[in-house]
């Protein structure tokens, strides 16, 4: 979306400054002719136009991840391209095993907190209870992390989850509002655990 892209210039910029040198693949679709050339000026920033399966939404996220592992990359990380980084995060990643996923944490007022509700929400036995829920703003995962990118992506185009697109969003039920709930059900599931 244009509206988006003032987020995306934000983010470049805070990229340049606390990460310099961190090569960034920016995926958008349908890029704006202003957009293309005010990247010029950032070469660590690589813009990869083709479509990804969610496309033009938040369910893009571990088809984009997949499409990095693809490439040779051992480990990639996910910003949401409405935030800007106010320090490297890079340290906290490298801390984590290679089958440590990295996420951030949900706002703790949200409603609806944890990961059992999503899990139950799903249908999937619940291995593990997280009282907190994850948010996949901030997502770092390795390729160790495939099998589970690949199954979330597949129920984000599944039925159990689309059906309640046509639904307004205060009432949609906890397990199946955003793509963080479906991360969330999964990893609660007793498969994932």
């Amino acid at each position: 979306r244009p509206s988006a892209e003032i987020g995306i210039r934000l983010l470049a910029v805070t990229l340049r400054r606390q990460c310099p040198g961190t090569r960034t693949v920016l995926f958008h679709a349908n890029p704006t002719e202003g957009l293309r050339r005010w990247l010029v000026d950032f070469p660590d920033i690589e813009l990869v136009t083709q479509k990804l399966p969610g496309g033009g939404t938040a369910d893009v996220k571990p088809h984009a991840l997949l499409a990095m592992l693809d490439r040779g990359h051992r480990h990639v990380v996910w910003l949401d391209t409405d935030m800007m980084l106010a320090g490297d995060p890079r340290p906290l990643f490298m801390k984590l095993a290679p089958e440590v996923i990295g996420l951030a944490e949900e706002v703790r007022l949200a409603p609806n907190q944890g990961t059992e509700l999503r899990t139950r929400g799903w249908g999937f036995e619940v291995g593990r209870s997280l009282p907190f829920t994850l948010n996949t703003c901030v997502t770092r995962i390795t390729t160790h992390h495939r099998p589970l990118m690949e199954e979330w992506g597949r129920l984000l185009s599944d039925d159990r989850y689309t059906r309640h697109f046509v639904i307004d969003l205060q009432h949609r039920p906890a397990h199946a509002m955003y793509d963080l709930d479906v991360l969330n059900a999964l990893l609660g599931a007793r498969p994932w655990s």
